[in-house]
């Protein structure tokens, strides 16, 4: 075991741990565009077999709460920050495009990507005004407590 391992080993608990404290006094609204945020990419990347029509009933049926509109919106915010060129107002090639950019990455750098669409989707969820700096912090104790568990 390398010793950048064993710190790191030693170091997660630690910060997960902060994370939730931080997570924990979160508004609620907040708290929901994180799990969305994560949730969304979430499906997208589990659900490859699914066509656009049924990832957006998945969506819809996991973030009932979350405005479709907004949804849609956040989701091309996404694809045209990762320069994807998408059909405007166009769904099921939004989703295709996605899922084939997400494909097409692998290792660390897909799980940087992941991470990143998550991110961006969390802060265009949240109300105005939400700190990026605590969307980054936090995002990563969300997808491992509530999405992936």
């Amino acid at each position: 075991m390398s010793l950048i391992q064993t710190i790191l080993e030693k170091i997660l608990p630690f910060l997960f741990k902060a994370a939730k404290r931080e997570y924990d006094k979160l508004p609620q609204a907040e708290k929901d565009a994180l799990q969305q945020g994560s949730g969304i990419f979430d499906i997208i990347n589990t659900e490859v077999d699914k066509t656009p029509a049924e990832i957006r009933a998945l969506i819809i049926a996991k973030y009932p709460t979350l405005d479709e509109a907004k949804m849609e919106a956040g989701l091309f915010e996404v694809a045209h920050t990762f320069n994807l060129l998408v059909e405007a107002n166009n769904f099921d090639d939004l989703i295709t495009k996605l899922k084939a950019f997400l494909a097409s990455q692998q290792g660390a750098k897909w799980a940087a990507v992941v991470q990143s669409m998550a991110n961006i989707a969390a802060i265009i969820f949240a109300p105005e005004g939400t700190i990026f700096a605590k969307v980054g912090m936090i995002m990563e104790y969300v997808y491992q407590h509530f999405i992936k568990k």
